[in-house]
Formats: structure tokens, sequence, C-alpha cells
């Protein structure tokens, strides 16, 4: 099962640059750790 939460000033800070919601990028990050952890990659 993975376990990964993203920081939340990190997301604030995308959030505010981007102007897309905070949960629409929490969602993208932790989607974007879900397809890393089946490829077995890592994402920076």
């Amino acid at each position: 099962e993975l376990r990964a939460y993203p920081e939340y000033e990190s997301v604030r800070k995308l959030a505010g640059e981007t102007g897309r919601s905070f949960q629409e990028i929490y969602e993208d990050i932790r989607a974007a750790a879900a397809r890393s952890e089946e490829n077995n990659t890592k994402i920076v």
C-alpha cells in the first residue's frame, strides 16, 4: 500500500502559482506517486 502525502506548503504554493485548487494539486501528486510506485521509478 502506497502512503504518499504531499507537503502542505508545497501544494499550497503550487496552487497559488497555477490557479488550480489545493485538492486538484494534491490529488495529482498522489496519482503521480502511485504511478511511480507501480513503475518502480522516483518522483523528483
